[in-house]
This record gives structure tokens, sequence and C-alpha cells, in this order.
């Protein structure tokens, strides 16, 4: 059956696509930018689970959450760094766990590497994310179209096409 005879068997009008609609339907800039904006809200999601998870990894090993201070991350001005060693000093607040060993008596010298450079892992990922947000607001808030029909009558052509990560 053709597509005419479908459309009209089942009472629907073909429909009449205007100037720049079909390349609109088939460019996938739009979608692109859609997946990334979910992406960033799964992303952040998973950032702070992987905060938690990293958290009860210190507890389950008996570790310090002294690497997590403030000052110490201070150091080194990652902001994704700071969040995720914040979130961490948070999450280990009133441990019994992680302050079983803060006495004398603990003769540990330094947790696993892992734990302690959690936070400055977290936070490349942490300051990635921050990245992709920001190119993802800024084309949500652009005029993509070529040409751009500008708000004192212009049609100009330009080159502001949407831009991937």
């Amino acid at each position: 059956m053709s597509a005419a005879s479908a459309l009209a068997a089942a009472g629907i009008t073909p429909l009449q696509l205007g100037e720049k609609e079909g390349l609109a339907l088939i460019n996938g800039t739009d979608g692109m930018l859609g997946m990334l904006s979910l992406a960033i809200h799964d992303l952040t999601a998973l950032l702070q689970t992987a905060d938690i998870a990293a958290s009860m990894s210190v507890e389950g090993l008996m570790g310090t959450d002294a690497v997590f201070a403030a000052d110490l991350h201070k150091l080194r001005p990652q902001a994704g760094q700071a969040v995720s060693a914040a979130n961490f000093r948070a999450l280990l607040a009133g441990s019994p766990i992680v302050a079983s060993h803060k006495g004398p008596e603990c003769t540990r010298v330094q947790d696993a590497y892992s734990l302690r450079c959690a936070p400055i892992v977290h936070g490349a990922a942490r300051d990635t994310v921050a990245h992709a947000t920001n190119v993802a607001y800024a084309e949500l808030a652009s005029a993509v179209d070529n040409p751009v029909l500008t708000l004192d009558g212009r049609v100009e052509s330009n080159g502001n096409f949407p831009r991937c990560l």
C-alpha cells in the first residue's frame, strides 16, 4: 500500500512542511542537546551516589575522615573536588566507625590511596559535568537558526550552529 493510500485510509491529512521544517526534522542537534540534558541529570545523581558509596568504603575499611578537611582541599582549589570533599565530611559526620580509630591507640599511617583520592577523582567528574551543564544552558538559550531573523528585523546568515561538547 502506498503511503498516500495508508494516510487516506486512516483519515490522516499528509503533513505539508514549510520552510526549513524538513531540515529541522532530520537535524540531530536538538536531539543531541536533549540527550545531553538528560545525561547531565543522570550524572548528577550518579556523582552523589559515588560519594555515598566511597564514604561507605571509608567506613567499611575503618578509614579516616581527616583527609576530607576543607583546608586541605583549598590547597588545590578545584570546585568539584571541594564539593565531593564536603559531601564526604557530611556523610561521615558522627560515624562511630570512623571515630573508632581516632585515638592515640590507632597506629594507621594513612588510608589507601583510593580512599584518600576519592574527592579528587569524583571532583574531576563533577567539573566535567559542570562544563557540560554550562554548554547545555548556553545552547538551550541560543538562537541557532541560519539565517537568523534579528530583533531589529535583519535577516542574517551566521555560523551559530549548535555546538557539541
